[in-house]
């Protein structure tokens, strides 16, 4: 319960905190050349104009990334393309890696 709440807290930010989440994490996974990053479809009729100029400004040097009109489905997060490989970068993906990290930090909180 932990787990989801946190997901959906992230999912239900507002647009502009939850897009500048999603270039950070771009940041994070970005690689040289020109990557495509899929969106769900519920992210792509929320972007804030300008996301794709801020995201590339952003990103390290060589790399760039484009936006698929294309949605997958997934609840949040994206889904980076380069070439043939796909790096899975969906907030359930995410929170399902760090699920005990999550859990530790809850139970430092709520019993220490």
């Amino acid at each position: 319960d932990v787990v989801r709440a946190a997901r959906e807290a992230v999912l239900n930010e507002p647009a502009e905190r939850y897009f500048e989440f999603l270039i950070r994490l771009a940041q994070l996974n970005a690689e040289k050349g020109v990557g495509v990053m899929y969106l769900s479809k519920r992210d792509l009729t929320r972007m804030p104009e300008g996301f794709h100029q801020a995201l590339n400004r952003a990103l390290p040097e060589g790399a760039q990334i484009d936006i698929s009109s294309v949605a997958r489905p997934i609840e949040g997060g994206f889904i980076l393309k380069y070439g043939d490989i796909e790096q899975n970068c969906s907030l359930e993906a995410i929170f399902d890696e760090n699920r005990e990290r999550i859990l530790d930090a809850a139970r430092e909180v709520l019993f220490d």
